[in-house]
């Protein structure tokens, strides 16, 4: 079996198994995290909620220090070594300054910190892994990373912003394989300009 990193595909199995919870009435979305997780609240963390990490607003987007693929392994994620990362984290809203906003896209720490809080609002302490495995079991989703597994994982390639630019252009006829493109740009713009019927670039 080849493994694919789907990134943020996964916020949506996140929101899932803390609904799940939720049902079981064992926490609100307004609680505060340390009220279920004690050692996240220091360093101005102490009035975060839940529903601030799931929409995005707990001000914790980036990891002060990056954790490593070990400290991911479900043995080590027991032995709290990703939540102390976490727990060291300081607020930091960078979009408030300029825009009034506290909202940032958490896209590396949201799945994490959300563990976390499973972890322990759960009566078992399962993960989010190990409750999806255990109640939801769906076949081809392997939501972990463990020594096994990081050595089946398919290889990312990053492509530079000039090259997806250049790709975009090319005509359909020609080849083009990335969606949506520069033709795509100016079908909408004709839609919104109300020029459909005269654009029909494909």
């Amino acid at each position: 079996m080849i493994l694919q990193n789907i990134f943020s595909s996964g916020k949506s199995l996140e929101s899932i198994a803390l609904a799940m919870l939720h049902d079981t009435g064992l926490f609100e979305y307004n609680d505060r995290i340390a009220k279920h997780w004690p050692e996240f609240g220091q360093n101005g963390k102490e009035d975060i909620k839940i529903s601030d990490v799931c929409q995005h607003r707990a001000g914790l987007a980036n990891f002060a220090e990056a954790p490593s693929i070990k400290d991911a392994w479900p043995e080590n994620i027991k032995k709290n070594q990703m939540s102390s990362l976490i727990e060291k984290l300081t607020p930091y809203y960078p979009i408030l300054e300029k825009h009034g906003s506290k909202c940032e896209y958490h896209a590396i720490t949201r799945g994490w910190v959300t563990n976390e809080i499973i972890r322990r609002i759960d009566p078992k302490h399962r993960t989010m892994a190990e409750i999806f495995k255990e109640e939801v079991n769906i076949d081809g989703i392997h939501i972990t990373v463990d020594e096994k597994a990081a050595t089946k994982m398919v290889s990312q390639t990053f492509t530079s912003p000039g090259f997806v630019i250049g790709q975009s252009m090319i005509p359909k006829w020609a080849g083009r394989k990335i969606e949506p493109n520069f033709f795509s740009f100016i079908r909408l713009m004709g839609e919104l300009l109300g020029l459909e019927k005269i654009i029909r670039i494909k």
